[in-house]
């Protein structure tokens, strides 16, 4: 989700406040995700996706045009520290991106291509059901809106005399 989603605008796809029930889940969610993401940080491949690539320093001069959106494992815990993500699957986008990158530079034989695939599999696996109770609670939550949203009466069109 991105930041323009309903959820960061304070109101729900109904366009109310959302219920204080669904921000409650969506923090308990959040702070589940951020502990679960400890667990890459200890991961024997996790080197090359903890800080932003310097491909200044490593001579990566067309890095920039491939990769357009820079991610790294601790900016992501950075921001989840800061609350600085609307929900989970907005930070499980961050966190696959980090692997997405890496395979979008480097080649497949690379060792940091096998480094985030092999990555990207352990933060699935860890990552996959705190993800998948987010999804299924938002998709709750918007088809519960879109069923208010139906419920709602067409207004009597008006006669007009001539």
């Amino acid at each position: 989700m991105s930041g323009s989603s309903s959820v960061a605008s304070g109101k729900s796809p109904a366009g109310k406040p959302p219920n204080d029930e669904g921000a409650v889940t969506g923090a308990k969610e959040l702070e589940r995700f951020k502990g679960v993401l400890t667990l890459p940080f200890k991961h024997k491949e996790v080197d090359p996706f903890l800080e932003p690539v310097d491909w200044q320093g490593l001579g990566l001069d067309d890095y920039p045009e491939m990769v357009t959106h820079p991610m790294d494992l601790n900016a992501v815990q950075a921001r989840l520290e800061r609350g600085g993500y609307a929900d989970v699957l907005e930070a499980a986008a961050d966190v696959e991106l980090i692997w997405s990158n890496s395979m979008l530079y480097n080649p497949a034989e690379n060792w940091v291509y096998q480094a985030a695939v092999e990555m990207k599999r352990y933060a699935d696996l860890k990552l996959a059901p705190i993800v998948a109770s987010a999804k299924a609670r938002l998709e709750a939550t918007s088809a519960a809106a879109s069923a208010a949203v139906d419920a709602v009466p067409e207004p009597p069109e008006a006669d007009v005399a001539m």
